[in-house]
């Protein structure tokens, strides 16, 4: 059994509040497991970055519960049904049920989830369906390739992360847009220094959209300072630990 609770506070008085959560796992022989899990939000509780965008949005997650019921077979593979749901500040509630299947076959890991809610907050129902499969590509990177379906839009592509060493690792991403017929591309990059942590990133795709955007965090003896760049827009944005109340 798990308990965690978490208190924000800020110099706002709407902004402070706690995150209680509870997670109980029970196993039944090596094969079978059952997870009960639930948590309250106050109102004004705030994830750290939540605090560095303004938002007019007044509805917020407020309780979440649900259960699951784990399965492996050596043959079969491993068989997950959960149940979720959420309720919001102003009334609003959701359902989720997902099954979820994962073998591996050979060496590809092969996995699918469905999922479909029994009231969205809107009021209408939405199902999902989500296929992986993996490849390994040596000791330092893979191959995927996935299927994405949601609400009859569907979507797919293939993915290749490759990591240089254990702080440098970078990723090509390409994927179709069925419904809009569109084409999409993108490229990471991580790196992890003594004295920062650098993320870049760079997409486009079939509309002529693009972006090139850095982020990171630089250490200054006992401060940190995290910022953003984007090189299209020339937006960039500093936060200094040292500097918030």
């Amino acid at each position: 059994m798990v308990f965690q609770y978490t208190q924000s506070v800020a110099s706002s008085p709407s902004q402070q509040g706690g995150l209680s959560s509870l997670s109980l796992t029970q196993p039944f022989g090596d094969n079978l497991s059952v997870n009960l899990n639930g948590s309250h939000q106050d109102n004004g509780y705030r994830e750290f970055s939540e605090t560095l965008v303004r938002s007019n949005d007044d509805s917020r997650n407020r309780d979440q519960y649900g259960a699951s019921v784990s399965w492996t077979h050596e043959v079969l593979g491993g068989f997950n049904l959960s149940w979720s749901r959420s309720t919001q500040t102003r009334g609003d509630a959701v359902s989720w049920v997902q099954l979820g299947w994962g073998r591996q076959i050979g060496r590809v890991n092969l996995n699918v989830n469905a999922s479909r809610s029994s009231g969205n907050y809107d009021g209408k129902h939405e199902d999902r369906l989500y296929i992986t499969a993996q490849l390994p590509l040596g000791d330092r990177g893979s191959i995927s390739s996935y299927m994405n379906r949601n609400a009859g839009k569907d979507r797919y592509g293939v993915r290749l992360d490759q990591s240089l060493s254990r702080d440098r690792n970078w990723s090509l991403a390409v994927d179709r847009d069925n419904q809009r017929k569109t084409n999409a591309m993108t490229g990471t990059f991580s790196a992890v220094t003594p004295w920062t942590n650098l993320n870049g990133s760079a997409s486009g795709d079939s509309d002529n959209y693009r972006s090139l955007s850095s982020s990171g965090q630089r250490w200054n003896g006992d401060s940190r300072t995290w910022y953003h760049n984007d090189a299209l827009s020339g937006a960039r944005h500093l936060w200094d630990c040292t500097s918030w109340e």
